[in-house]
């Protein structure tokens, strides 16, 4: 015979993982930026981009303000201006930590119709 606290215990703990699975997916699949609408974010005069550059002893965050037809990598050029010296980092990864393959670096938002 079963104990009867033990089996509502296994049964409450897989209540709470279900509903946090459910959670995790609905966090995954929501826009961290933006307004997850592309048109709309087509006609946005400038983006706030959010960089933070990772070196040995120090990390910098900065935040810059370009226009949506920039590419990843004319971001990076343009946080080399606003710090005066080059960006070391070979990768760039996007807000969730994923790092962006060469080609994905240099695609740019599609031009306002």
């Amino acid at each position: 015979m079963s104990d009867p606290v033990s089996a509502g215990t296994i049964i409450g703990a897989a209540n709470v993982a279900s509903k946090a699975g459910s959670l995790l997916l609905k966090e995954d699949t929501a826009p961290r930026f933006g307004f997850g609408q592309p048109e709309r974010e087509k006609r946005c005069a400038a983006l706030n981009v959010f960089v933070t550059t990772v070196g040995v002893a120090t990390t910098t965050r900065s935040r810059l303000r370009l226009p949506p037809s920039h590419t990843a990598l004319q971001a990076r050029e343009a946080l080399a201006a606003e710090l005066g010296e080059a960006v070391e980092q070979d990768e760039i990864q996007d807000e969730n930590s994923f790092t962006l393959s060469a080609e994905i670096s240099q695609v740019s938002a599609p031009a306002s119709p």
